[in-house]
């Protein structure tokens, strides 16, 4: 991650019951988070996000600190598509997301 608000790959494919392990290093100076869902689920933690004011972990999202790495797991039950967002302010509207194909 860094802060031209671009996750590096932009895309991934997976297989449906796969558990992946995401490795996020954030190299940029802002605080960056990495958030899994589809695009109802995106919309709703952005909205959390406005309204709480700050960083949290969740069970699929994690928040990356400047200079750091962290690691996330996610297991990919069924075939569909899924995005990852970034949700501190104005990230995720300028940009800030990838796709997740999940193959059967």
């Amino acid at each position: 991650m860094t802060d031209v608000l671009r996750y590096e790959p932009d895309r991934f494919t997976v297989e449906a019951g796969q558990t992946v392990r995401f490795v996020i290093s954030n190299t940029g100076q802002a605080v960056h988070e990495f958030y899994v869902g589809d695009e109802a689920a995106q919309q709703e933690h952005e909205a959390e996000m406005r309204e709480m004011g700050m960083q949290h972990d969740e069970e699929i999202g994690i928040s990356v600190n400047p200079g750091q790495t962290e690691t996330l797991e996610v297991t990919f039950e069924e075939a569909t598509e899924s995005l990852v967002g970034c949700h501190e302010p104005g990230h995720y509207a300028g940009g800030m997301r990838a796709t997740i194909t999940v193959e059967s």
